[in-house]
């Protein structure tokens, strides 16, 4: 644009700062937009998951029509009404992290004037898993109702389930699991000393590229599959296609758990998750806590400690106490029962 004047020059640059400097008073749909174009594209596939549901929750349940409506207070009101409707106190604690992220990248990039603080309720540390381990037992009983859910197209979801159980790996992660280098899938090494799974950055929950230690028992189920190109696992939908989504996947074990009689909570049926935490719990018993934890990927290790090696505290106990009351001859102290005195002498 051509300015003739000095001062109309100065003007205008004082107009186009001051404009910059103003808050973005664009709607919370039109934001939305801006930030998964601008910030979660960059981010990791389930980082992006994680956004749509607390944003869909939100506006079901509070229904903002800017980002300046986005206050302290209704987020207050927004977590009372999250745990008014039914949600788990870990899921509301979730939603609202990721809205203070949200929110917070709507204070640096100007559709708001300052950071608006989130206060994200602590959760409480003795709250329960929301499923179980299952056992072995519990294990055949799922794989007999994939068999009988999906018919002649079973066996390859059959050998997915076993996967997850030996493996402990999420459902994405499974989903995903690939012979061949990519960017974009988890990679497989089984041919080395000691083999390993390859999962980039874009597909690790903590966002960091890892590189997975395999477990013997897993390492021996990849050995035994006849296929070693593309995806490890291939599982059908009962019309025998392809399933090509983790979503699709997800609604087809649960309706396979859900045939099973199996109850994880109340209310509740098996999940990949639950054959997850079978992983964890059977390994927790070999293998010390530092261990499990890498294993198992946490975060932290108190993770660790309160779902796994804390949960399996009473099971040690029992086992203790039958070695030694076997040992003793069935009471404490090692005095024997009258009956025990008297088929000895």
């Amino acid at each position: 644009m051509g300015v003739s004047r000095h001062r109309d020059a100065e003007r205008l640059a004082r107009d186009l700062i001051a404009s910059m400097e103003r808050p973005r008073e664009d709607d919370w749909l039109s934001f939305q937009q801006e930030f998964e174009d601008h910030h979660l594209k960059s981010q990791s596939k389930n980082y992006r998951a994680s956004f749509v549901p607390a944003a869909r929750k939100l506006e079901n349940l509070c229904n903002p029509k800017r980002v300046s409506d986005v206050t302290p207070l209704m987020l207050a009101r927004f977590h009372t009404r999250m745990r008014e409707a039914g949600l788990a106190n870990t899921t509301a604690a979730s939603y609202l992290r990721q809205l203070r992220i949200t929110i917070n990248w709507a204070a640096e990039h100007g559709y708001l004037e300052q950071r608006v603080k989130v206060v994200v309720p602590r959760v409480d540390e003795d709250e329960e898993m929301k499923g179980r381990p299952l056992s072995l037992e519990e294990l055949e009983r799922l794989l007999k109702a994939a068999g009988k859910l999906l018919g002649v197209h079973a066996a390859p979801m059959e050998s997915m389930l076993r996967g997850y159980w030996l493996s402990g790996l999420r459902r994405t992660e499974g989903y995903l699991l690939s012979w061949d280098n990519s960017e974009e899938l988890l990679v497989v090494k089984i041919d080395g000393r000691r083999p390993m799974v390859e999962i980039p950055t874009k597909l690790d929950k903590g966002r960091k590229r890892r590189t997975l230690s395999l477990t013997p028992d897993f390492v021996e189920h990849l050995r035994s599959l006849p296929n070693r190109e593309g995806r490890v696992y291939r599982p059908l939908t009962k019309q025998g296609r392809v399933v090509r989504s983790v979503d699709t996947l997800g609604v087809l074990i649960s309706d396979i758990g859900a045939t099973t009689n199996i109850v994880t909570k109340p209310g509740r049926h098996p999940t990949v998750h639950d054959l997850r935490r079978s992983f964890g719990e059977r390994w927790a018993a070999r293998v010390t806590p530092p261990v499990l934890k890498e294993l198992m990927r946490h975060r932290d290790i108190k993770t660790t400690l309160k779902y796994y090696v804390g949960q399996s505290a009473e099971r040690t106990a029992n086992q203790v106490w039958d070695v030694f009351e076997r040992s003793q001859g069935g009471v404490l102290g090692g005095a024997r029962e009258p009956a025990a005195e008297a088929n000895r002498s």
